[in-house]
Formats: structure tokens, sequence, C-alpha cells
């Protein structure tokens, strides 16, 4: 079991990238390796892709997706760039919990711009991380599930106080910011 109280990810997918499952075959050793198979993959947003609209934008799609309000621990935020965009920023301790939103990616296509766009080249690094959902309509997985979270990969020093672009609710106030 992970430490989330879900089953970890098989060995089979690489951390980094398990939305892409390959589950090798021994059956002949002449056949051709399978293709690997898609599956959606929950992301945790925070800033601006809180919003609907914007995360419409950086995925092409002309409708709103759904987003869930949703959390997750070990991390705490501070702001970096002109636009105060929030830093995540993994720590270990389990009393830090950060408000931000899940979405559930519905092609690669979408997963690979979502990856893109988080990554900003390189200032965030992508990780396989437990998520808990806020709110919980039934057709949502468990109270807790695997998903990706883009951490903060750059200098420390480049990072100041504040909780940049959340939106009003999404900032827990008991939450210590300091690492």
């Amino acid at each position: 079991m992970g430490h989330c109280g879900v089953p970890r990810p098989p060995e089979f997918v690489n951390p980094i990238h398990w939305h892409w499952v390959h589950i090798p075959r021994v059956t002949d050793p002449n056949s051709k390796a399978p293709e690997p198979v898609w599956r959606p993959q929950w992301y945790f947003l925070l800033g601006p892709l809180t919003d609907p609209a914007v995360l419409a934008s950086i995925l092409g799609r002309h409708d709103l997706p759904k987003v869930f309000r949703a959390n997750t621990l070990n991390s705490y935020v501070k702001l970096w760039g002109d636009s105060d965009l929030p830093a995540l920023i993994w720590n270990g301790r389990m009393q830090y919990r950060i408000h931000g939103v899940a979405y559930e990616t519905e092609s690669p296509e979408e997963s690979q711009k979502l990856d893109e766009h988080l990554a900003m080249g390189g200032m965030y690094k992508k990780q396989i991380f437990c998520i808990f959902w806020e709110e919980r309509p039934r057709q949502l997985p468990p109270m807790e599930k695997y998903g990706v979270v883009f951490f903060w990969n750059g200098d420390m020093s480049l990072l100041r106080e504040g909780e940049g672009n959340l939106p009003p609710g999404m900032v827990d106030e008991d939450n210590p910011r300091q690492g």
C-alpha cells in the first residue's frame, strides 16, 4: 500500500510517466512489443490553472474542463516570477496542506500539453504524488489517489514568501509556510 492508502503503482510503470503503461509480453521472442496504452491521469493544479477557462486555453479546448477541489500534503507554497506564480515545494511534513484543483486528462495530447506547460522549461519537476479530494461526486475515485504534481525544481533564491494566485478559499490560513 502507498503512503496515502492506495496501492503503489506496479513495478512495470515508470514513476515519472506512469500514465503510459507498457506491459511486456514474453510469448514469442520474435513478436513486436505491444504499443504503450494511454490511461487518463489526474493532475493537481495551482494558481491560474485552477480557473477552468485558463486550463481550457492551455489544453486547446472550446468547452470548460471539469475540475474538482483537491489538496495535497507534505508541501508548502512560495512565489516566483513577475506574475506571482505558485511554486509547490516538498518538505515531507504531513501537517502542511495545499489546496488547489484536480483535473483528469482526456487524451494523450492533453497530458502532453499539461506536462509541457507545467514543467516551464525545467523550473518544475513532475512527480507522482497523492491527491485528496475536497469534494467528491460519485464519479470520482476514492478520497485519495495518486496523480501528477509538479514541484519546484529551480533555484530557491528565486522564490519569495506568499500564496500567489490561489483563488479565495483555496488557502489554509492555519498552514505555516516556512520550509
